[in-house]
């Protein structure tokens, strides 16, 4: 994804609290997926690259995440940018998402890893 902040998603469910969210990187939630109240999912982080520099100052680092079909995010998960959530997937709650989750995968922790296949 380039150019204008986008979010895409329908026919999907999210919790009745506001799940947060930095779009600057794009986001896409594909049919039928849920999010848990207090999901927040970032698709940019500070770049932090120059000491000499103060944070505010040295831009944004912009990645989307794309959680596809049938996925359910379950309370209290955190999605950094960049990843990619597989179909049919399930995240525990409370887990922090760093990387790609394969499909039909249950997945969970901080950093959030694969304990088992749906399949």
């Amino acid at each position: 994804m380039t150019g204008k902040p986008q979010a895409m998603y329908s026919n999907s469910l999210f919790g009745r609290t506001v799940f947060r969210c930095t779009l600057c990187g794009g986001l896409i939630i594909e049919d039928g997926s849920r999010l848990g109240p207090r999901t927040m999912i970032h698709t940019a982080n500070h770049i932090i690259d120059n000491v000499d520099a103060g944070i505010d100052g040295q831009g944004w680092i912009k990645k989307p995440v794309h959680i596809e079909r049938d996925v359910g995010v379950t309370m209290g998960v955190i999605i950094l940018p960049g990843v990619r959530i597989g179909k049919g997937s399930l995240i525990g709650a409370g887990s922090v998402v760093t990387k790609d989750i394969p499909p039909y995968s249950i997945a969970v922790g901080n950093p959030c890893k694969v304990i088992k296949s749906r399949k």
